[in-house]
């Protein structure tokens, strides 16, 4: 399963249900854990996740920079990476402030 979301946390995953997933970028970069991350709405969405669907290998993309905002080249990226492999569910979750964005990305 592969999980399109904002600052997820590896360790707070791990923290929260005990299971280990993989946390990228939108290029494929593995990624550092944030040093502020802790309850951030991508960690949440990726821990029921990964609880709900306990059997499945779960690669999550993380968006966002420094100034927490997520551009539509990230996310099409994103979208970009999982297209090339075998992943079977996406799952986006991701909220923007600015929806201005909202139509290009549809």
């Amino acid at each position: 399963m592969a999980i399109i979301d904002n600052y997820i946390s590896k360790n707070e995953v791990a923290n929260l249900i005990g299971k280990d997933i993989t946390v990228i970028d939108a290029h494929g970069n593995s990624i550092k854990e944030y040093k502020w991350a802790e309850m951030t709405h991508g960690t949440v969405c990726a821990s029921i996740l990964a609880e709900k669907f306990e059997d499945a290998n779960i690669t999550a993309v993380s968006l966002g920079d420094s100034h927490m905002e997520i551009s539509l080249e990230e996310v099409c990226s994103a979208f970009q990476l999982f297209e090339k492999s075998n992943f079977k569910c996406i799952c986006l979750s991701i909220g923007i402030h600015n929806w201005i964005h909202l139509h290009a990305l549809y």
